[in-house]
């Protein structure tokens, strides 16, 4: 493994973090699976030094010359209302839910309503300023090599993931499954290009594995009760709920909002990665797991 300056690593309860860590362990690869997040998860939330905001998925697709400055000012307009509302603490889950639910929305149909090529996603991924998080590539190349299953859950763009996967790392494996929102191209009686979201609508607060019953990739981890859950925001910690499991390890990367944020983060996380941090944690967690395989 590379090298790297050492990450700024909380423990919520570190007696709890050493048994669920043990039990992993000792479950080995044949019980182990990944539930993961992807931006500013698997991706890094700054790039440049710190200087710049790393892109999401969306964000690849509001910086797109392919689309209207109409588009990114509506885009920004509604992060700058519905994101505040996110991450307020004086609102529960509960009345944010359908306030996610209109942001995401009034993101769809604002895109809906744009004019496109179907070499949008890849022509936009291509010069997007995208980067993963140290260790990444390495992480999700292990995965594959063991055979571990990899659930990526996103509230992002499904199309967007799949085209930085196959541009930043060359492949998407047969353990890795998508759960995100897509759109498909399709041509109106105009003959014109318009995209259309498929069902069901996935954001940040209704994140959770019951979206996988009853499909093959259910199928495939139903035995492995074993998770390792990687998130950077409040709804990634229930990202395992709705699927009975014997260990689940969460582990949170907290990059924005740290003093306001630290204590909720140390509740609803095993472990908390400050400082757009890399992936060393959950690698040599790997490497033990491997070892006892």
């Amino acid at each position: 493994m590379t090298e790297q300056k050492k990450d700024r690593i909380i423990y919520g309860n570190p007696e709890l973090v050493a048994l669920k860590k043990q039990k992993i362990i000792q479950g080995g690869l044949k019980n182990l699976q990944i539930v993961s997040d992807f931006d500013r998860t698997m991706t890094r939330a700054f790039v440049n030094n710190g200087k710049t905001h790393c892109d999401t998925t969306y964000g690849i697709l509001e910086s797109s010359p392919k689309l209207s400055q109409k588009y990114r000012e509506k885009g920004k307009e509604l992060y700058n209302y519905y994101h505040t509302i996110e991450i307020s603490h004086s609102m529960t889950i509960e009345e944010k839910l359908p306030l996610m639910k209109e942001w995401y929305q009034n993101n769809h149909t604002s895109l809906a309503e744009e004019r496109f090529d179907e070499n949008l996603v890849p022509d936009s991924v291509k010069n997007s300023n995208l980067e993963f998080r140290d260790g990444c590539v390495d992480l999700v190349s292990r995965l594959k090599q063991n055979n571990v299953p990899l659930l990526i859950f996103s509230a992002g763009i499904g199309n967007i993931i799949s085209e930085v996967l196959m541009q930043r790392m060359g492949f998407i494996s047969d353990n890795t499954h998508i759960v995100a929102n897509f759109f498909k191209f399709e041509k109106n009686s105009e003959d014109r290009v318009e995209i259309k979201f498929q069902e069901p609508l996935i954001h940040m607060f209704n994140k959770n594995e019951s979206h996988i019953l009853n499909t093959d990739y259910a199928n495939n981890v139903k035995e492995r009760k074993n998770v390792i859950l990687l998130g950077d925001s409040v709804g990634d910690a229930t990202m395992a709920d709705g699927v009975e499991h014997d260990t689940i390890l969460k582990i949170g990367f907290l990059s924005f909002h740290e003093n306001e944020m630290i204590e909720r983060y140390k509740e609803i996380f095993d472990i908390v990665i400050l400082d757009d941090g890399s992936m060393n944690e959950i690698l040599q967690l790997l490497d033990l797991v491997e070892k006892n395989s």
